[in-house]
């Protein structure tokens, strides 16, 4: 019986320690001491697929890897992947996915994406580039000074869109850090149920977003949900082609771009949700921005310090406004050219109206409102209809 046990604890050994073996760079000559190129020892470990671990220590590479369906790449504290040459660190080969294969189920941990030895950047150089990629999982990483996009997800072989994509608890510092056209943290063109969750992106360079969902042909489609992110310097940007389809949730967020020129968070054609969020602008963009983006829902967010704390325009219709704290804003509430809007039970503190409607903007509703003394209602009357302005009260 003893035997019997000890052979028994073997197995389990055994089999556990197989099941859980990893394939590393070392295994292929990588010395990751900052020195020598790694590229082609890390190539070959991420062609065994399975499970593929570096060991803490600076991994150079010269050119980009490429990573494939079924691979785990992970580290720890310490494990970096250094670029020294213009192109992408880590991408998929969409390109050869077959007609009855998706590139999927790949997960990318706890390592640190490093551009900045990279002198001459190019925007198209992405961190990590995935087109037409189906269970992608970025996870415990940091991207630091990426030329181009930190993380780009758009279209690939066969006209494959990316789907099911988890990014969450990454770091991201300076990426799209090309003069000419700055790039993004995270660049969503053509994917479905992209979840970016507890991420923090710096970012104080001019035009440059934490995360741009843009879909650049109208057959491209992004569904994009962002929740609780922490974004300094850098905002969040929904456009793209005007025939895309689009929908965004953003939800319990910190943005602050006080001391840049960026926009805050700004949606065009798209549905939008928009809730729980903590923004602060630099007093000439606007809070939130909704432009021909109808039934969107911007709920329980506070503003400061925006030109327009909300600004609805252009076809914007039946638009929700609710429950949002706007203060230190050139005007709360902003509309024009948008119907059958409800601007219901916010605080509006605001230096100018805390609620303007004009040009074309029918069957709005304002009820339950709290307004500052100094700010009030506007409505350009020769331009709009069907106004109600009802049960509003002045703050005390």
């Amino acid at each position: 019986m003893h035997i019997h046990f000890v052979l028994s604890i073997f197995s389990l050994f055994f089999f556990t320690s197989f099941s859980y073996a990893s394939i590393t760079p070392q295994q292929f000559g990588a010395k990751a001491d900052g020195v020598h190129d790694d590229t082609k020892a890390l190539q070959a470990a991420l062609d065994c697929r399975g499970k593929v671990f570096l060991p803490p220590g600076e991994y150079l590479i010269s050119g980009k890897l490429i990573i494939h369906s079924d691979t785990q790449l992970f580290g720890e504290k310490g494990s970096t992947i250094k670029q020294t040459k213009d192109s992408f660190i880590l991408y998929n080969e969409h390109s050869q996915v077959s007609d009855a294969d998706w590139d999927c189920n790949i997960s990318i941990r706890k390592i640190v994406f490093n551009g900045l030895l990279v002198d001459a950047v190019s925007e198209y150089t992405a961190g990590i580039y995935m087109c037409g990629v189906r269970n992608l999982v970025v996870e415990d990483c940091s991207l630091i000074g990426i030329g181009g996009d930190g993380i780009y997800l758009g279209r690939g072989g066969k006209d494959r869109f990316c789907e099911r994509i988890r990014i969450s608890n990454c770091f991201f510092k300076d990426c799209g850090r090309n003069a000419t056209n700055p790039r993004q943290s995270i660049a969503v063109v053509y994917a479905e149920d992209v979840r970016i969750e507890k991420c923090t992106m710096v970012n104080n360079r001019k035009q440059s977003y934490a995360v741009d969902v843009e879909p650049n042909n109208r057959d491209e489609h992004c569904t994009v949900s962002i929740t609780d992110c922490r974004m300094i310097g850098c905002g969040i940007s929904c456009g793209g082609s005007k025939s895309a389809k689009k929908r965004i949730v953003v939800n319990k967020c910190y943005i602050d771009c006080s001391e840049t020129e960026n926009a805050t968070l700004s949606v065009v054609r798209a549905g939008a949700k928009i809730t729980g969020n903590t923004i602060i602008a630099n007093g000439k963009n606007n809070g939130i921005t909704i432009v021909t983006s109808p039934l969107a829902i911007v709920k329980k967010n506070s503003i400061r310090d925006a030109s327009a704390g909300v600004l609805i325009a252009d076809g914007a219709d039946n638009v929700v406004i609710k429950s949002n704290t706007i203060e230190n804003c050139s005007s709360g509430v902003y509309v024009i050219d948008s119907k059958g809007l409800a601007i219901l039970a916010n605080i509006l503190k605001t230096k100018g109206k805390g609620v303007y409607i004009r040009k074309e903007s029918r069957g709005t509703r304002i009820e339950r409102n709290r307004i500052g003394s100094l700010s009030g209602i506007a409505v350009d009357t020769e331009q709009t209809e069907d106004v109600r302005i009802q049960r509003n009260k002045e703050l005390d």
